[in-house]
Order: structure tokens, then sequence, then C-alpha cells
């Protein structure tokens, strides 16, 4: 019995440390070097050659092209770089017609889609794939196979001239290949099987603590894992019904400190407006914190004597969200908000925008595609496929968000050097999460983190190691 639990130990410090190390940015803007770049360029040589060319005026040989989507334009992806563009009308124009290439997508992966309004298409290993499929808001959830589940992330933003393209997120394994997502916001669930939904007719949810047990003709049969606790829109995977009860105690009739320390420590305290689990100083919120407030929204980041302070996140129910700084309960400082569906930038005073940054496309695939990327706001794209978009200091990465080709992101401060800085929330592709304090990259401070599997380690880290437990 000793040795197995030794040998579980042992398999889950090393499961920790493997997410010590997490990987920065290759390097700040600055230090890359700019080369000059010319238009991408295709011409119909005749009804079924496509003639393309790269920035430098090199051939484009490797390429594929995919499904039409019910349109005149077509869309290719070039085998070697991976990135997916577009040829406006190409179908509908004369032989020896020229035009620019669209860039739709950088580094795709082995699995990945296309889209417009009309249509969609999956590839797998550049093999067109059918599925079944759920819509959920701006995403799709695709089933093609037992474990074989994915999620298409703003399948319906369309970037360019209408089209979109990217990598499909793939998701843990469920049972039954289920998932649900709880909307807030009408206080429902969203419950799919083999990429559809339930028949709703047959299902009856049973509330269990803060989980939800869902009954199918009468039988319980699914059980969504923190349910009456959850944000909104977060696909999570189903465990099977076995008869055993929640492990969690449901805190809708209890108020005060329910959980942990609520004094100096880790612990969720219940308020008659919401919950807020997170650090806790001399009494007060201080630190990493979640406050969930009852169909209004959710703040996630850094607290300061009771009130948002530093860098957060900001999720509405209704849709209206805000990244930044924050100081005093409001974005005070370098900031982005999306206001019923109008996005806004720049610096703010009280929440109100008091000097906008432009953001319009520099018309570049590489490099400062968008925005002012020294002292403002602005989108930069490495040749690797990672990108970053937030504020910038002297040309270096100060505030903002930066998404990895592997999947891999990272929200909040950067140093001089582009290494993660004074808080910020780190997303590993498998769903992993450190968010808290940090110093030249590595986890340092308050912080807390949990595995794909939900293991949790919290408290005062050093170096990537925490040495200091409070949960």
């Amino acid at each position: 019995m000793m040795r197995s639990i030794s040998i579980f130990l042992v398999l889950l410090c090393s499961t920790f440390s493997m997410y010590a190390q997490v990987p920065t940015p290759p390097s700040n803007p600055n230090s890359v070097k700019q080369t000059a770049t010319g238009p991408m360029t295709w011409t119909k040589t005749n009804e079924y050659t496509i003639t393309m060319r790269d920035a430098a005026g090199l051939p484009i040989s490797n390429f594929m092209q995919l499904n039409p989507l019910r349109t005149d334009t077509i869309s290719v992806i070039d085998k070697n770089t991976r990135n997916i563009y577009i040829l406006p009308d190409y179908k509908s124009v004369a032989t020896g017609t020229s035009g620019n290439l669209i860039q739709l997508a950088r580094n795709v992966g082995d699995v990945y889609f296309i889209s417009n309004e009309y249509s969609y298409s999956t590839y797998v290993n550049d093999v067109y794939q059918k599925g079944a499929i759920s819509r959920l808001k701006k995403d799709y959830l695709y089933h093609i196979g037992d474990d074989q589940n994915y999620v298409f992330l703003d399948i319906y933003r369309y970037p360019g001239e209408g089209w979109a393209a990217g990598t499909a997120k793939k998701l843990p394994n469920a049972p039954d290949n289920g998932y649900w997502v709880r909307n807030t916001a009408k206080d429902e669930y969203i419950l799919m099987v083999n990429g559809k939904t339930i028949d709703y007719s047959r299902a009856e949810p049973i509330a269990d603590g803060d989980d939800m047990i869902v009954a199918m003709d009468g039988v319980e049969k699914y059980v969504l894992p923190g349910y009456y606790t959850m944000g909104s829109y977060i696909i999570k995977p189903v465990q099977l019904y076995s008869g055993k009860t929640s492990t969690t105690t449901s805190t809708a009739n209890t108020k005060g400190c329910v959980q942990g320390d609520c004094e100096d420590g880790w612990g969720k305290y219940v308020y008659d407006n919401g919950s807020y689990d997170g650090f806790w100083k001399n009494g007060l919120k201080h630190g990493y914190g979640s406050y969930v407030w009852t169909d209004i929204g959710r703040y996630i980041g850094n607290w300061e004597n009771d009130t948002m302070s530093g860098y957060g996140e900001y999720f509405g129910d209704n849709g209206n969200n805000q990244y930044g700084e924050f100081k005093n309960g409001k974005l005070n400082g370098l900031g982005y908000k999306l206001d019923n569906e109008v996005w806004s930038r720049g610096y703010f005073t009280n929440g109100e925008l008091t000097n906008s940054y432009e953001f319009v496309s520099n018309n570049v695939t590489e490099g400062c595609v968008a925005g002012d990327c020294q002292n403002k706001f602005g989108k930069y794209e490495w040749a690797n496929g990672d990108y970053f978009v937030g504020f910038f200091k002297n040309g270096n990465l100060y505030l903002g968000y930066y998404k990895f080709a592997s999947g891999n992101s990272y929200n909040g401060y950067f140093n001089s050097q582009a290494k993660y800085d004074r808080t910020g929330i780190f997303t590993f592709e498998d769903g992993a999460l450190y968010n808290g304090q940090w110093e030249d990259g590595k986890y340092n401070g308050r912080g807390y983190f949990h595995d794909a599997d939900l293991n949790q380690k919290i408290g005062v880290w050093k170096d990537g190691e925490l040495i200091k437990k409070m949960k």
C-alpha cells in the first residue's frame, strides 16, 4: 500500500514540475530583424491552375485547395508554412487575372477549420472530415468519433473578407463524449453527447450541492461537477453518475466564510450578491481572486485591500467584458473593453475611456500587423505563428494577451525582456492554469495553480516552486 502511495506522489510531483517551466515569447519586437515584404499574390493561369507567390516573390508550390464553401472565393493551405489564405472571387474571374492573397490563419495544426457565412469545413491531417456539431454562442463543439472532440473558437468571427480559419482545440476525453456548459445569464445548462444536444424533454436536472445531476428518462446518468459555481460557456466534460453524492456543500443558503482561511490565506466567502474565492490578508481580499456576482458577471484578477486593483478581467453575463489595469474597482489605466459588441482600447479613468488608441490594419502579414507596436496598442505576429495583442512601451511587450501557436496563452504584464512580470494568467493548452504573481518569467509570490485534472496547488511560490501551501 505504501509503495502505491509513494508511486502516486512521485507521479503527481513530476506532473506539477512539468508545468513549472512555462514557455516564453521568442523575443521582443525590438530585437526582431525586420525585412521588407511585398504583397503575396496569385494568378489564374488557366481554369485549373493557380500560380501563387510569397512576399519575396518566390513561388508557393506545396499548397492544397480547400472547399469553396458555396462562393466564388476559394481557400488554400500552404503545407510548408501551415498558413491558410483566400483568393477573392477566383472562380468568376478570367484567365490571366491576378490578385493579392488574404491570410486567414497562421501555422494551423493537424485539425483545423475554415468557415464563412454560408458553410464550414473541417480537416484532419489535411483530409476533409465530417462530424456532428453543436453551436455554443460563438464557438462550435465538433465530434468526429470516440475521444475525438474539438472546439472551433470564434468560428463566426470573419476577419478576412467574410472568412475565418483556425486550429481546433482538442477537448479532454469524456464518458459518452459528453460535455456541458452553463449559460449564467439564463441559468440554463447545455448538455451535448456525441456532438449533439440531448433531448431535454427526457432530461431532469437535479441540484446536488454545487453540482448538477441530469437524469435521463427518470434515471440519474450524468454529473456536471461544480455547475452552480461555473461561469458562462466554459466547456467541461461530464461524469457518469455512480450513486455518490456531491463532494461539495451547497453555499446557496450559507453566508460568510464557508471554506478555507478568509483572514490570511485562501478562502471562499459568500455575500448577499455573490461569492469570492481567493487570497486574503488581514481579513481583506488581497492578491489573486475571483468574485462572481449573481446574474451579473465575474471578475478574475488582482485585489488590494478589498478592491479590484492591478491586472484583472471582468466578464459580464451580458457579453460586455473588460481587461486591463483596475484600481478602486474600476478600469484605471491601460485597458480594453467590449461594450455592446464594440471594442475600445486606450487609457481609462474611473471606468471611462479618456485616451483612445487607434487599432487598424497595417496591411502586412508579419511583424506589427495592426495598430501601434511602439508606445500604444497593437498586434504583433511572429513567423512561428505566435502573436501578441496589447500595449507596448518603447517597442517592448508591456500588457496584454500573448498566444502561442502551440495553444498556450498568457494574459498580463511583461518586463522589458518580454518575461512575465507582476501579475498575470498563464493557460496551458491542456487546460492547466496558473494565476497570480510573477517575476522574471516564473511563478513568484502568491498564486493559484491547477493541472489538467484540476489538482490544485495554492500558496506562495518561489522561482516556479510552491514554498508555502495555503490550502
